[in-house]
């Protein structure tokens, strides 16, 4: 389980570092957090910072595909890419 813990924070992070990976890395950590969340509760054990880290990562989610942040990540990039190039052989 701390995997899924360690993964939610390095999605997170990597969000923050504005990566273009990161929208994908939320989803897988939405899911490992929901599987966790359904461990904790057939064990009836209720953990409410497992559905706190659930449910925020899935807002963060809906936010970010409803405001077309991982299209914008990859323009950037790609943009970084060609400036990149534009200035290889002059510097």
């Amino acid at each position: 389980m701390m995997v899924g813990y360690l993964f939610a924070i390095v999605a997170f992070l990597l969000l923050g570092l504005k990566k273009p990976i990161s929208p994908v890395l939320l989803i897988i950590s939405a899911v490992f957090s929901f599987t966790t969340e359904i461990i904790w509760v057939k064990g009836l054990v209720f953990s409410l910072v497992v559905l706190l880290l659930v449910l925020y990562t899935v807002v963060i989610v809906v936010v970010l595909y409803v405001e077309q942040v991982p299209q914008k990540l990859k323009q950037k990039r790609q943009a970084e890419k060609e400036e990149e190039e534009l200035w290889a052989g002059k510097i």
